[in-house]
């Protein structure tokens, strides 16, 4: 692994085979999203491989924001959920994401007062279960004109169910508003960009193949969030041939950053995880993007946060679909499951 920081690089190493560390990635990355309560196991095997190495070298420079380059495997599990035996990376180090298609706005500064766009499916569409959360998590960021609106974060205008549709989405981003939140259902079929789509109120389908045919211009946005399922996750179609993630896509774009999953991701905790990164980032103006995510993540960790429901629908599940996480049957938020898998790429400002 190579080690930067602003005066000087150099590389540092783990010895473990290909074979080996890809067997660990995988099983972290299948007990993180199914819940299981056994991940520390790997949490912390994967935390000495990676972070051993540099922790020293951390410790050091004081460091506080790492941007990583990850590669293969590593793509797929978010190096906050690791555990060095006291705690998760997430409470000592806010984890951005570099992709070369953020490498031009990287250190951009986004404008604070933002204005956003806001845009979710609440009820049951081809399939796919109803997501009640999606409702009170775009009130609570978004403050319409509406003088009897008074619960949201930012200015801006909200597209519910039959409203949000491709032309919504097309007038939001030719009306260049630097922020535009969906919640929604995204299903990811592995080396398929035609059959992998976000779900829009309507019923229509926007597919990875339209996101990146059509011409979509999202060089004005600073922030784009995507309150869906592994909107985050890459994959080879049948030829070897990388595809990339829905998040990966909007940045080839243009959006100096973006919020996604690497797993389905539960509707009642995304909206609580959501309300709160608006909420934080709009009223602490010395907060940078990511170091608003790291709070919302170690609130969820610490407690602060409770669940109020035991059963609930995924985005991206189907109508039969529950979350049953074992761990979690106290009403509590502290398994990765729930805070880990929104991570940020690009622009962490």
């Amino acid at each position: 692994m190579i080690f930067s920081v602003p005066s000087l690089s150099f590389a540092r190493e783990s010895i473990i085979s290909t074979k080996e560390l890809n067997r660990l990635i995988f099983s972290f990355q299948d007990k993180l999203s199914d819940g299981k309560p056994d991940y520390l196991i790997e949490a912390q095997k994967l935390y000495s491989l990676i972070f051993g190495p540099i922790e020293s070298d951390l410790i050091q420079h004081d460091a506080k924001i790492i941007m990583v380059s990850l590669d293969d495997a590593l793509r797929y599990i978010p190096l906050n959920s690791l555990h060095d035996g006291n705690q998760f990376v997430a409470e000592k180090y806010a984890i951005s994401i570099y992709t070369p298609a953020a490498s031009m706005d990287i250190k951009d500064k986004p404008k604070r007062e933002w204005q956003a766009t806001a845009m979710g499916v609440t009820k049951s569409l081809k399939g796919f279960a109803a997501l009640p959360a999606v409702q009170k998590e775009l009130d609570l960021i978004i403050q319409e004109a509406d003088p009897l609106d008074e619960r949201g974060t930012l200015p801006g205008n909200v597209y519910m169910d039959e409203s949000f549709t491709l032309d919504t989405f097309q007038e939001a981003v030719f009306l260049q508003v630097p922020v535009i939140h969906i919640a929604s259902h995204f299903k990811f079929q592995p080396g398929d960009v035609d059959t992998s789509f976000l779900l829009l109120g309507d019923g229509q389908e926007l597919t990875l193949k339209m996101l990146d045919e059509k011409d979509f211009d999202l060089s004005h946005l600073d922030l784009l969030t995507l309150s869906a399922c592994e909107t985050a996750v890459s994959s080879k179609n049948a030829n070897g041939k990388e595809l990339e993630s829905f998040g990966v896509m909007a940045q080839n774009k243009g959006a100096k950053s973006v919020i996604a999953s690497l797993w389905p991701v539960a509707d009642d905790s995304t909206g609580l995880f959501m309300e709160h990164f608006y909420r934080i980032y709009n009223n602490n103006k010395e907060l940078t993007k990511i170091e608003a995510l790291q709070k919302v993540q170690k609130m969820f960790i610490h407690e602060q946060i409770t669940r109020s429901k035991n059963s609930f629908p995924t985005r991206g599940g189907n109508l039969n679909q529950q979350v049953s996480v074992p761990a979690q049957r106290e009403m509590r938020y502290i398994h990765p499951y729930y805070w880990a898998p929104f991570i940020l790429i690009g622009n962490w400002l």
